[in-house]
């Protein structure tokens, strides 16, 4: 009898052997343009979840025969004992606590920069909007995006808020105290970035994002992946918005910007992760990589491998 505790640890595996392939293709090919990397990681995280309930399809592939066949992974990890507990079932044990902590650490963070940004878009409409370059730039923007016109929300808050909202109905919310710090430039080519992810449909990927995480919460490789490719849609996000305005410069400008305005936010451990993903970000917008020139049909080559490799070896 095949159990939860069987399938969670299949799925972890199956996690860990996506992870390790795809990363050692977008090194190795190498892989810089964000979407294309994007593509990929989405992979990771759907891939295992897809085959775990496909599995039930084929009653033998659930069977604790068959897996004993398998090269990569059986039940019998739990014959090795450690102080009395079972390999598999220690390792599934710290993954799952280690995958909690990762997701409820980002889950939190989420709640929190979400009921900020709700209650400035809550008061948005109270903050007239007297900055007609802010407007201005929305619809040029969006227009060179070829998506409809977003509300514009100028609203009055200490924090340096812009950001974008709603899956259906877009909306870009903004502080009066970061618009005032930007030059023109700077907020044209901020604005631009948000008119980028609503173009992609990003706030809808982010919500998928973290609903494929919340299946997984017991999988610290699905939360790194995730949060990794979090960081991927703000690079997308970040090239669409230099060539929606033809230079980068004022862009580095505006997150740098933000980033000394949301001075506390940068103490401690985290804060320092925070500051790399800045400076990354910085950095392949100074010093873009031109983007290689990949194989005719490699990410369908790659998804079908992946499929292979899971069902029949791991």
């Amino acid at each position: 009898m095949v159990t939860l505790h069987d399938l969670a640890a299949q799925l972890l595996l199956h996690s860990l052997t996506s992870a390790l392939v795809v990363e050692a293709l977008i090194r190795r090919l190498p892989i810089a343009d964000p979407s294309t990397r994007v593509r990929y990681r989405t992979l990771v995280l759907v891939l295992p979840v897809l085959l775990l309930p496909l599995a039930w399809a084929f009653p033998e592939r659930l069977s604790v025969a068959s897996w004993h066949r398998m090269l990569f992974f059986s039940p019998a990890w739990d014959d090795v004992q450690i102080a009395g507990v079972g390999l598999r079932t220690a390792g599934l044990a710290v993954a799952a606590v280690l995958g909690l902590a990762l997701f409820a650490r980002d889950l939190g963070r989420e709640v929190h920069v979400w009921r900020r940004d709700h209650d400035a878009v809550r008061l948005g409409p109270r903050a007239p909007l007297d900055d007609e370059n802010i407007p201005r730039a929305a619809r040029t923007m969006a227009e060179r995006a070829g998506t409809p016109v977003p509300l514009i929300y100028l609203v009055d808050t200490p924090h340096p808020v812009l950001s974008c909202h709603g899956v259906w109905r877009p909306r870009i919310a903004i502080s009066r105290s970061l618009a005032a710090m930007l030059t023109p430039p700077q907020l044209e080519t901020a604005i631009a970035h948000e008119v980028a992810h609503i173009a992609r449909r990003d706030v809808l990927t982010h919500w998928l994002l973290l609903g494929l995480r919340a299946v997984q919460w017991f999988n610290p490789i699905a939360h790194l992946i995730a949060r990794r490719l979090g960081q991927e849609l703000e690079w997308r996000a970040d090239d669409d918005a230099v060539r929606m305005t033809g230079s980068a410069v004022p862009l580095v400008k505006a997150l740098v910007a933000s980033a000394r305005a949301r001075g506390a936010e940068f103490l401690g451990l985290l804060g320092r992760g925070r500051i790399h993903a800045v400076e990354e970000r910085c950095r392949r917008l100074l010093n873009p990589r031109p983007d290689e020139p990949l194989p005719a049909g490699h990410y369908a080559w790659t998804s079908a491998a992946l499929v292979g490799l899971l069902w029949f070896v791991v």
